[in-house]
């Protein structure tokens, strides 16, 4: 079915048939679910599951783990080096959903295996009702449902962190500007002037402090791009660097500044504490809210460095 007709029928059923079963906002499920020997997370349908939102299970993850509890994890195809990465071990897509207790994401109900499950806790992080930030939020609503208590050092998402990007910039005195114009979802809301104000934007902190623009995204990304960079970026990789690379290149000290959509570069440099210049892509005044108030400020809440975000709408620079 087309990706966006899914997306429609899914919003029209989060409220309607979904309603019965809220347990609070952004969690579905039909308490009490008794303890269990296996859960089950599946983030496994990259159609609908993003890179930026699986980092957001991770502190759950970790959790669930510290806990002793037998965790059976199936993320997308190209995040299980990340989660690897993080020391947890992939589980294939049957063994996940043969758990006792599954955890997946809302947009995935399609999947009749997942919608059928008897213990399912259906996840809703565009929910613009929850009121926390999202990482702590799935871990203290998860503590609630399973009636356990689950503690770790920090919410903040694990980082990557490799020396891999030694190999893929030179030194410049002036350092560089991270520029990513792409979005993985809801591509309608972002216009044609969006991505020109985006490009602006990187060019002018490019002429004011002489720093090199490198353009990132995936080969798919670049293929169906046809507008001419000449003018703009410096160096190209897109399509030539591995989510590994990503991580390793943007916490570089040479890059000062990421220029892009909400989107997984804006969530990897957020935690990696660099100077971000976010544009929006187009969404109600309490979607935006939401996102100003606990999306964004997941990341920066728990590294305290608020001043370097920058959010910027179709209107103006805040």
């Amino acid at each position: 079915m087309n990706y966006l007709i899914d997306k429609i029928i899914t919003s029209i059923k989060i409220k309607t048939t979904l309603k019965r079963i809220k347990y609070k906002p952004g969690i579905y499920c039909q308490p009490p679910i008794k303890s269990a020997k296996t859960i089950g997370i599946d983030l496994s349908n990259s159609r609908y599951i993003h890179f930026g939102d699986q980092l957001f299970y991770e502190p759950l993850i970790r959790a669930l783990h510290v806990s002793g509890l037998n965790i059976r994890l199936t993320p997308t195809i190209a995040m299980n080096s990340y989660f690897t990465s993080c020391g947890f071990s992939i589980s294939n897509i049957e063994e996940t959903l043969n758990s006792d207790i599954l955890i997946s994401p809302i947009w995935d109900i399609s999947n009749k295996k997942t919608i059928n499950h008897k213990n399912r806790i259906l996840v809703h992080l565009s929910d613009y009702l929850i009121d926390d930030h999202p990482c702590r939020y799935l871990i203290s609503s998860l503590s609630e449902i399973l009636d356990i208590e689950l503690k770790i050092a920090s919410y903040k998402p694990y980082y990557w962190e490799s020396d891999l990007s030694r190999n893929i910039i030179k030194y410049h005195e002036q350092g560089f500007i991270i520029l990513n114009n792409y979005v993985e979802s809801s591509r309608l809301r972002v216009w044609k002037n969006d991505h020109h104000a985006l490009l602006d934007h990187a060019a002018a902190i490019k002429k004011s402090t002489g720093k090199l623009i490198i353009h990132v995204g995936s080969e798919k990304d670049k293929k169906s791009d046809n507008y001419d960079y000449s003018g703009v970026t410096d160096i190209d990789l897109r399509g030539l660097t591995s989510i590994e690379e990503i991580f390793s290149l943007i916490k570089n000290p040479l890059i000062h500044d990421v220029v892009s959509f909400d989107n997984f570069i804006t969530h990897i440099a957020l935690m990696a504490g660099k100077q971000c210049h976010i544009r929006m892509r187009r969404h109600s005044p309490k979607v935006k809210k939401y996102h100003q108030n606990y999306i964004y400020p997941s990341f920066e809440f728990f590294l305290d460095f608020h001043s370097g975000i920058i959010i910027f709408f179709s209107h103006s620079i805040v």
